[in-house]
């Protein structure tokens, strides 16, 4: 028997004289067998290649391969061995191989010393399984990995470098050993099928069946391979004595006497051709190299560029003998999706160019399907160019995966709200009763749940309605308050909706996680996993999807929702066949159903219609196809920069190597890799015959300045090949260079308006052409919609003054923090109150009902007070505490408040806010004691809220002939009685750090002070019993729990912290009555007055805030202005986006819960802030005075 070799660089035909060496062997032995090996990443590819090169070979009219067949290895071994018996018909999916070598870590735990802490990850089962699969395919088994080196020459560090290895080492090997007998235990095929074909052949298997075929008239043809591994060596040695064997190799020379230098070009397939002929002579075969396969000298631009890479890749000498300039172009582009964008523009360009030209001529390359993966589907779609891309995909993101991790997970963090509407949301699971409810329509009672689902999530997040709630017998008490208005509002049908929701789950769902916790093997598990998928409709579900998705044309879709069923069904075999009678352990359960088919691939169908090729670029063969496109050839990328995920680190990889045998070894790490790379860089300048493309994106992401590929820099070096820069589309671009399709023209041209509006130039004349022609084509209505947007300015529409009546009504009903929020922005007051939007309530303490508890308990210590008949300051501490704890305990059983029971986390917040209502007592009681100013009432209503009428408050003529109706709610009266006159003041709590600014007052931003003292004043007689009452001032008292340092303390005074800030009466007789407990120049803790060394009482200076009461008049008069302009403006319907900015950077957009809506952008030239103007004290009053006159 001999080996014979053919050998060709990459301009000769290898694949034809391959056929042709088949040919003559038939010839010469009618009876004979060819069988052509191949690799196997691309099998089907190659017989179709090389069978109609037989086709065309033969030139006969009836064309039969019997005695010619293409095979991989493993194909080769099942066609010998399928009669043998010696194929276990038991096999083993790489998720069952996971869980036996689970299993495995698990018993040898407490043996484990290098690996004990790694056992539990899943990635290093994942690299355990790998490596045996590697030793497998070296010829190897875990026994020669405890390799017996002499090591007692090294010396320090090396020595104990060399003993870690070995402990390394012996470690997998006693995993590998016990994983290995875990398999024949279970009758598993343990020994690769290579092996067992390597036996078989040589006559060693145990059996006496089948006898070792004759394969005297045997020629095998290996062709395409540049890696072996031993394994496959060692079956071509016996194939080699048993048969002929003719390796094709692309390689330009014999390596005889040493295998090439790894710098070589053809570094990986002469070491093949050393390997083999070393193999050969040891078992005294004949050795022969036939004539090197014929040069393609049809096509001279590939002999040339085969020339300059060979050459300058293994330093000869190169001259230039022709321009590749019309073969060979270089593209920069700007971005990684403008680089596709342009590709397929030329795509289009070459097919309209070349009748000839099919798609499946074509093909894309690349090295980064991660970044070019997702682009390329949806710009190709736009461009309406069909494609195949050659890449598995996995079931990671299948539904039914996501179902399974998130189901398992809900007893991991016991029923987290985000789990259980991740579930629910899926679809998969349909409950019974719905569908009993609709009378078995799906679609009826798919809607009726997603409804359900829907109102149920906002209920869940306002009342956080997880863990327990889901799971207990009552239902969910459901409540809606609203605390601007202090309503209680009616719930509709949302607790028979959102609990009927939750009783389903319940049952179902809640019942099957329960049953799943207490089962007491791993089959009796799997079986209530089955059960429950089928009841909860999830098979159904997707059979469903299925039949959908084939109406709909969407086969590839159909077939991943049947190929995921039955993979999560194989699992379910497996895992009862390997833990079935195990004491049922459901963290391994929850790992195995929740990972198990996260990696799984979807088996696809090479493409046999005419589609563009979307290869990965290590892929690459000479003379592929016409036209090849190579994407993304950066530096990171071209050559790549190759990583080791294994077991072993490059060094123990070559150390073991150098101590194994010949016929035993295992990969190399990057160093071999990296030699590789000029060959694939060679095979893929070869791969088209007409026209070569290589790109490459200048940014991505936050990556900027992208070099070019170091092999893309040679051509531009030795070919003078220019680097052509494919930029953005500009006014004055080809226009060629960016037309794909009608629809990819449409944003294009919407682009190209952008940059000529903002130049000040004419559109080109092309491409008014092209926008007539968009709008005759079959995309005239997208086009129509996207062009409109060119005159699209970010402007609200104004209503229909009839509309607006509609809406807001003839008269106006409105608070004063309404109308503020009318002068933050008038559309937001739009969003808010016209359309009646409102942001989604979540779970927890917001500021409305912060405030709303602070007012309640407040109040309601006040007037508790005062139903005891005695002052605030003279109660005793224990009394003061006695009263406002057991208000605090009534107020926190009442609904709106049962939120601070709801969790530990809530408890803390309600102990902190009940801390802050106590200090607030002592803090009005400690004030009372300061002043003469005395609560008179608090919580006083205006207007009407909610049904309530209190006093009369403001009632505003408008211009429409209506009324506006200003209500709201003031905190507290204070008053005084002085020189027989009577003061009013108001106090508003907040709890934030609020001050009065005359400015945001002239500007309608601040109302509420000048409002509340406006009513109380015009009220005086109910609330006082004096028609006549002087303003006093407006203050806000902060309700808070400062943390206080102890110098003020130490200076006794802690009430600094709770100064009343606001806007203060300008009256000498009047400052003594606010503090009369002020000593000489001691300032006061209550009011920013201070007394001198001489005991008059006076303002402090920095303070601007004390107003004449005139001018207290002249800001109410004025404020009612305001109020009036902005209920006439709201009625006539217009809407501006004008939010406010203040000099001090303050904006209204900063919380808007409506920018998403309004989409204000302050780069847009039609969209400005209001900004506010800061002037002095004078100058605003003044300009308040003339407005008054204007009007």
């Amino acid at each position: 028997m001999s080996l014979r070799f053919l050998l060709g660089h990459g301009n000769c035909d290898l694949q034809a004289s391959a056929v042709d060496e088949a040919v003559a062997f038939k010839q010469a032995h009618p009876q004979g067998k060819v069988f052509f090996l191949v690799p196997n990443y691309n099998k089907f590819v190659q017989e179709q290649e090389l069978l109609q090169g037989l086709k065309r070979r033969q030139k006969t009219p009836g064309f039969s391969t019997i005695d010619i067949q293409v095979f991989s290895f493993y194909r080769l071994a099942w066609y010998f061995l399928q009669q043998t018996g010696q194929l276990t018909e038991n096999t083993i999916s790489e998720t069952g191989s996971l869980m036996i070598l689970r299993q495995v870590l698990g018993e040898l735990a407490e043996d484990l010393v290098v690996f004990k802490s790694e056992i539990q990850k899943a990635g290093f089962v994942r690299q355990l399984l790998d490596f045996y699969q590697e030793l497998t395919g070296g010829n190897l088994s875990p026994a020669d990995l405890l390799t017996n080196q002499d090591f007692t020459t090294l010396t320090g560090p090396e020595t104990a470098k060399w003993q870690d290895e070995q402990a390394k080492l012996a470690e997998v090997a006693k995993i590998l050993t016990a994983y290995q007998k875990a398999l024949n235990d279970r009758d598993l095929q343990v020994e690769d099928p290579l092996a067992v074909l390597v036996n078989f052949l040589q006559g060693n298997l145990d059996q006496d069946l089948v006898a070792p075929p004759d394969l005297s008239e045997t020629l095998f043809i290996a062709y395409g391979f540049e890696e072996l591994y031993a394994q496959e060596v060692q079956l071509l040695q016996v194939l080699l004595s048993k048969a002929d064997l003719t390796m094709a190799l692309l390689l330009d020379r014999q390596y005889t006497t040493a295998p090439p230098s790894s710098l070589d070009l053809f570094h990986a397939t002469g070491k093949i051709f050393y390997q083999l002929t070393q193999a050969a002579q040891q078992a005294n075969a004949t050795i022969a190299v036939l004539p090197a396969a014929k040069d393609c000298t049809e096509y001279p631009h590939l002999v040339e560029l085969e020339r300059f890479w060979r050459l300058t890749q293994n330093q000869g000498q190169y001259r230039p003998q022709l321009s590749l300039q019309d073969w060979v172009h270089l593209w920069k582009a700007v971005t990684p999706e403008e680089e596709i964008r342009q590709i397929t523009a030329e795509i289009k360009r070459l097919l309209s160019h070349d009748p000839k030209l099919r798609l499946k001529d074509i093909q894309v390359v690349t090295n980064d399907l991660e970044t070019y993966g997702e682009l390329i589907p949806h710009l190709f779609q736009q461009a309406e160019l069909p494609f195949y891309i050659d890449q598995k995909a996995t079931m990671d993101q299948h539904p039914l995966v996501e179902f399974l991790r998130t189901l398992l997970d809900l007893p991991r963090y016991h029923y987290r709200l985000e789990n259980i509407l991740q579930l629910l949301k899926s679809e998969l699971f349909l409950p019974k009763s719905y569908l009993e409810a609709a009378a078995g329509q799906r679609q009826q009672a798919l809607n009726q749940f997603r409804r359900d689902v829907d109102l149920t999530e906002n209920l869940a997040l306002k009342q956080n309605f997880q863990g327990y709630y889901w799971l207990a017998e009552q239902d969910w008490p459901v409540v809606r308050f609203d605390f601007e208005n202090a309503l209680q509002l009616e719930t509709g049908q949302l607790p028979e909706r959102s609990n009927r929701l939750r009783r389903a789950f319940r049952d179902q769902v809640g019942t099957f996680i329960t049953e799943l916790t207490k089962a007491k093997t791993g089959r009796a598990a799997c079986v209530l996993l089955y059960q429950f998928l089928l009841d909860a409709g999830v098979a159904d579900n997707l059979l469903y999807w299925r039949d959908d998705a084939v109406k709909m044309g969407q086969l590839e879709n159909a077939r991943n929702h049947e190929q995921t069923w039955s993979s999560l069904m194989a699992l379910m075999d497996e895992y009862v066949d390997i833990y079935g009678e195990e004491a049922f352990d459901f963290e391994l359960f929850q790992e195995v159903f929740s990972a198990g088919l996260e990696n799984t691939a979807y088996g696809k169908i090479p493409a046999t219609i005419d589609q563009i090729q979307i290869n990965q670029l290590t892929l690459s063969r000479p003379r592929q196809c016409k036209v090849t496109f190579a994407i993304g050839l950066n530096e990171t990328n071209f050559p790549q920069t190759p990583g080791n995920p294994s077991l072993l680190t490059d060094e123990e990889r070559s150390r073991l190597n150098q101590v194994l045998p010949e016929e035993k070894f295992i990969k190399e790490g990057a160093g071999e890799q990296n030699a590789r790379s000029p060959l694939i860089a060679y095979k893929l300048f070869l791969s088209a015959t007409e026209q070569l493309y290589l790109s490459y994106a200048a940014n991505y992401d936050t990556q900027q300045n992208i070099q070019i590929s170091p092999y893309l820099r040679r051509f531009q070096t030795w070919l003078k090949l220019p680097l052509e820069d494919r930029g953005l589309l500009t006014p004055g671009g080809h226009a060629g260079q960016y037309l794909a399709s009608y629809r990819s023209a449409i944003g294009q041209l919407n682009n190209l308006y952008r940059q000529c509006e903002q130049e000040n130039l004419l559109i080109p004349h092309v491409w008014q052409r092209v926008e007539q022609a968009l709008q005759e084509s079959p995309v005239a209505e997208i086009a129509k919609r996207a062009f409109a947007g060119r005159s699209h300015q970010n402007l609200p529409l104004a209503m229909d003054p009839n509309l607006a009546q509609e809406v807001y009504g003839q008269d106006i009903y409105a608070s004063v923090s309404r109308l503020e929020s009318f002068y933050e922005c008038e559309y937001r007051y739009f969003a808010a109150y016209g359309l009646r939007l409102k942001e989604r309530e979540l779970y927890g303490m917001d500021t409305l009902m912060t405030g709303s508890l602070f007012h309640d308990s407040l109040d309601r210590f006040l007037k508790a007070v005062s139903a005891l008949g005695q002052d605030l300051t003279a109660l005793s501490e224990e009394r003061r505490q006695s009263v406002i704890e057991e208000l605090l305990q009534a107020l926190f059983t009442e609904p709106q408040y049962q939120v601070l029971q709801s969790s530990a986390r809530m408890e803390y917040l309600r102990y902190r806010l009940e801390k802050t209502i106590k200090k607030m007592t002592w803090t009005l009681q400690e004030q009372g004691k300061r002043t003469k100013m005395r609560p008179v009432q608090t919580e006083v209503l205006f207007g009407q809220i909610a049904g309530k009428e209190g006093i009369p408050g403001l009632e505003l003529p408008m211009k429409n002939g209506g009324k506006l109706h200003v209500r709201g709610k003031i905190d507290r009266v204070d008053a005084l009685e002085l020189a027989d006159e009577a003061w009013l003041a108001v106090v508003d709590y907040k709890s934030g750090d609020k001050q009065f600014n005359l400015m945001e007052a002239y500007y309608g931003l601040a109302m509420q002070l000048l409002t509340y003292l406006d009513v109380a004043l015009r009220d005086a007689d109910k609330l006082i019993g004096t028609k006549e009452a002087h303003p006093a001032g407006a203050y806000y008292l902060r309700i808070h729990d400062p943390i206080q340092n102890p110098e003020e303390w130490l200076k006794q005074r802690p009430l600094d912290k709770y100064k009343l800030k606001g806007f203060y009466a300008k009256n000498g007789q009047l400052y003594p009555a606010l503090d009369t407990t002020l000593q000489e120049k001691e300032a006061s803790q209550l009011y920013p007055i201070t007394k001198d060394a001489k005991g008059i009482v006076k303002p402090v200076a920095q303070n601007k805030n004390f107003y004449s009461e005139d001018e207290i008049h002249l800001m109410q008069d004025y404020n009612r202005l305001k109020m009036q302009q902005a209920a006439d403006t709201i009625v006539t319907g217009e809407i501006a986006l004008n939010p406010y900015l203040s000099p001090s950077g303050k904006r209204a957009c900063s919380f808007c819960p409506f920018r998403s809506l309004c989409t204000f952008d302050v780069m847009l030239q039609e969209n400005d802030y209001h900004r506010l103007r800061a002037q002095d004290k004078e100058n605003l009053l003044k300009e308040m005075e003339e407005a008054l006159k204007d009007e």
